[in-house]
């Protein structure tokens, strides 16, 4: 099962790319220095326990997960671009679109910004896209 939602992260993060939202991106697992007063993202991957779909030898688990990209602005520039950034990003994975990394479709339920935080020289705004897919284990 790892690969498979290996591929459905792939695909949320080709998604992203193909979005082409300008700023830097910091992938899991990479080491990234940001530069001082130059945005840039931070891509994370949050999976949720499969729960049973149906029953039987043919049964089937829906995963689901949150793919969140933290956007860092810095300090005192306003609120203005970091929001329009994520409403860019929200409209790329809209509730109903659809990917398919290959051998299920992956449903983006919802999306949306959450609440600014204020960290350290940035201002931070994550932005959560929740997904869902129905797999045979």
């Amino acid at each position: 099962m790892t690969a498979v939602i290996m591929s459905v992260e792939a695909a949320l993060e080709a998604k992203l790319l193909a979005a082409n939202i300008g700023i830097d991106i910091q992938w899991p697992n990479e080491v990234y220095d940001p530069a001082l007063q130059t945005p840039w993202c931070r891509v994370s991957h949050i999976k949720v326990q499969p729960t049973v779909e149906s029953m039987g030898p043919m049964g089937t688990s829906r995963y689901s997960g949150q793919f969140q990209v933290s956007l860092f602005y810095p300090l005192g520039v306003g609120r203005g671009l970091c929001s329009t950034k994520a409403d860019a990003i929200v409209a790329a994975f809209k509730p109903g679109t659809v990917l398919d990394p290959g051998g299920a479709n992956v449903v983006v339920s919802s999306s949306g910004s959450r609440t600014p935080v204020p960290d350290s020289s940035w201002f931070h705004v994550p932005v959560l896209i929740n997904w869902w897919t129905i797999l045979q284990p």
